[in-house]
């Protein structure tokens, strides 16, 4: 048992360096800084408000998260939560912006994806929805397999913005309907998922 555990912890670390170098990767070649103007001042009356956003993300739910991480995958929560957030702050980079701009589909000639502060205030708010969404995940998953779901839900979470704040126009005050709904009920709706697989009917009917 100790040999196969092992074994699992080494197939994750494997997986995590694999994606972590796919990421840095995209992100050398994909973005790049935002070139502002003398008179610009957006970068400096946002970079509050993205310092307290990611203290929220990478302390506050650490602690959130701390007691269920820490029973059921024997890490620190502190660790892994700054994991998850950093590999799912990256791609939100160029996935929120090109949705949102339609910068693909309106660009002939292959133009990196511009970033500034706004924007990654935003890139926090999608590792906030990821991490709510593990509230219904922890314990039923691996974190391989919670790598493999963030990464679909943050394709699904930009293309609910650009629906609720491009093509609605929503005034969603809080990000009570992009962040938090979203989140819960992209967890709960993987959770209800997992449970139709016949592996999980046999566990329950087992019991």
């Amino acid at each position: 048992m100790h040999l196969l555990s092992q074994c699992s912890r080494w197939k994750q670390l494997v997986f995590q360096v694999l994606l972590w170098t796919a990421l840095i990767t995209m992100y050398q070649y994909i973005v790049t800084e935002t070139e502002g103007s003398a008179g610009d001042t957006k970068p400096t009356t946002h970079y509050s408000m993205f310092q307290d956003v990611h203290v929220m993300i990478f302390i506050g739910f650490a602690l959130k998260l701390a007691p269920h991480v820490r029973s059921v995958y024997h890490l620190s929560a502190t660790v892994m939560v700054a994991v998850f957030a950093a590999i799912f702050f990256i791609p939100n980079f160029w996935l929120w912006t090109a949705l949102l701009t339609e910068h693909a589909a309106e660009s002939e000639t292959w133009q990196r994806v511009s970033i500034g502060v706004d924007v990654l205030v935003n890139a926090d708010f999608c590792a906030g929805a990821v991490l709510i969404s593990f509230g219904a995940l922890i314990g039923r998953v691996s974190i391989v397999q919670l790598l493999v779901i963030a990464a679909f839900e943050v394709v699904f979470y930009s293309i609910n913005m650009a629906l609720v704040y491009g093509r609605f126009a929503a005034a969603d005050i809080g990000g009570t309907m992009v962040i938090h709904l979203f989140g819960a009920y992209f967890g709960l709706t993987v959770s209800l998922l997992l449970d139709r697989t016949p592996e999980r009917r046999a566990k329950r009917a087992g019991k």
